[in-house]
């Protein structure tokens, strides 16, 4: 894993505010698998955007379900780890 902090700005109120990235490499060494290997993750959009949408009007579930099934989006992710 490799973090960064970018945007960083210091405010008048002594708080700072900032942006962070991570990007993360696969070390075939320290696995027992491959990129290739193909894993079941929850897709944590999904997840997450089901949740805030239990006290929204039905018309707003509705049209956020309608555009997960539009793009395949569904509550698990199932991809090689390469692509991860």
């Amino acid at each position: 894993e490799n973090r960064w902090k970018d945007n960083i700005t210091f405010h008048d109120n002594n708080t700072v505010s900032y942006k962070e990235y991570r990007q993360y490499f696969f070390d075939e060494s320290l696995s027992v698998g491959n990129e290739s290997d193909v894993v079941t993750i929850p897709n944590m959009l999904v997840l997450g955007a089901s949740v805030m949408m239990e006290k929204m009007p039905l018309p707003v579930r509705l049209l956020l379900s309608t555009t997960f099934k539009t793009f395949k989006e569904g509550p698990f992710l199932t991809k090689p780890v390469g692509e991860l």
